[in-house]
């Protein structure tokens, strides 16, 4: 359902992630480019799913990976001035 309307995307993942597999993300980004749709895509190693903004409240002593996932948010803000 990818196709030049979608708007530009900014899109992270963790490889780790059980819910959501990673080839998911990577078939949307293949979909984004095919479509010649502007996108930025982050994948880190480590880190389960439901992450959100990678911060000390979604933080757990099973999850460490926290802290290297939480420089997404600025990779979006750096990543949004681009286009304001």
């Amino acid at each position: 359902l990818v196709s030049e309307q979608v708007p530009p995307v900014f899109i992270w993942h963790t490889v780790a992630d059980q819910a959501v597999p990673v080839e998911n993300t990577l078939l949307f980004v293949k979909a984004l480019q095919q479509a010649h749709v502007s996108y930025e895509c982050h994948l880190y190693p480590n880190g389960p799913h439901g992450l959100s903004l990678a911060n000390p409240s979604t933080a757990t002593a099973n999850n460490p990976a926290v802290a290297n996932v939480a420089s997404w948010m600025e990779l979006l803000k750096t990543w949004l001035a681009t286009f304001y």
